[in-house]
């Protein structure tokens, strides 16, 4: 700080390299085929643009209809929007980059982790109160998030009658295109480093009991020790703590206040978050064995489901002029 006091030399820097940003909808191939069962599928074709996905969202219209008999105002649950989705997908010159398995449970996992309670007022726009919702796409994939550079309802349905992608067009000065003019001419691979959300379901767990959580990794087992958690007693501790620990960790965060609350973590949203980041790099297996371990004192609820979100590292390299791409793990 003090050499930024008694720098009285220093120069102004006039950035002007980005000279405009101007956001554009792109609509579906098909705006009518918005139904069940049906894909949606938006595509950017305009080669001669500099587009930014991880400030892009998409915009969702529609209506709730109901049977007369139900009066009760129909409202979406939390993070409802990704529900009504069953798979997404992030392309690139065809290619998969990121493949998002029951969005809606995968989402919901990661916002729990991801957000604080002073994130909740700027989504409120994705909540969908009023037939219309706007969600960041850096909120549903983790490659637009990292690479910046009761009544009964059974009948009720949901109409989604509008799908647009609302993505920025960068326009930059000439010195800066013709810099990336260069990247393309030299055929400079673009190294993308970013962290996918992979889901695992286990939809029906058996009637057995024990008392332990752990995750092994190939050879390795973490935690080192349990988590020695007791939720009749109130024995969350541990669990708690690496809850909130989270955001520090994946972010890089020194403010680690949670979205959750030491007894909405108990009583509505317990996940349990194994950090794993610090491990043996050196030893090389074609396949990495990847299990969970999960003890408890008495049986699950018949039909209890568990779901398993993990956030890896990823590396795609994007060769431009030959518009291929290609992975690394």
């Amino acid at each position: 700080m003090n050499d930024v006091y008694l720098d009285v030399t220093a120069r102004y820097t006039d950035d002007c390299r980005i000279t405009q940003i101007e956001y554009h909808f792109f609509l579906p191939y098909f705006t009518s085929a918005l139904s069940n069962n049906n894909e949606v599928r938006i595509a950017l074709h305009n080669t001669e643009s500099y587009t930014l996905p991880c400030e892009s969202s998409i915009y969702i219209e529609g209506t709730k209809t109901k049977p007369a008999e139900i009066t009760d105002d129909i409202l979406f649950i939390i993070n409802g929007l990704a529900f009504l989705f069953s798979e997404m997908k992030h392309e690139i010159n065809s290619i998969q980059i990121q493949k998002l398995a029951n969005p809606g449970i995968t989402t919901t996992l990661k916002k729990y982790c991801s957000y604080n309670k002073s994130n909740i007022t700027s989504h409120h726009n994705a909540a969908w109160d009023n037939d219309n919702g706007c969600i960041n796409l850096k909120d549903w994939f983790g490659f637009c998030e990292d690479y910046k550079h009761a009544p009964k309802l059974k009948d009720v349905k949901i109409n989604i009658t509008k799908i647009m992608w609302r993505i920025p067009i960068v326009k930059v000065s000439d010195k800066e295109k013709i810099k990336l003019l260069k990247v393309v001419n030299n055929q400079e691979p673009l190294i993308c480093v970013f962290r996918p959300w992979e889901l695992y379901e286990y939809p029906f767990l058996p009637q057995n009991t024990s008392h332990s959580w752990k995750v092994y990794l190939n050879a390795e087992v973490f935690p080192y020790d349990d988590f020695q958690c007791d939720f009749t007693k109130n024995k969350i501790g541990t669990l708690y703590h690496a809850y909130t620990e989270f955001r520090k960790s994946y972010y890089g965060h020194d403010n680690v206040a949670p979205l959750l609350s030491r007894s909405d973590f108990k009583n509505l949203s317990p996940i349990l978050i194994v950090n794993m980041i610090r491990q043996n790099d050196n030893v090389k297996t074609p396949t990495v064995d990847l299990r969970i371990k999960i003890e408890i004192d008495t049986p699950f609820p018949v039909s209890t489901s568990v779901y398993c979100l993990i956030l890896h590292d990823q590396i795609i390299i994007y060769i431009c002029s030959c518009m291929r791409a290609s992975y690394g793990v």
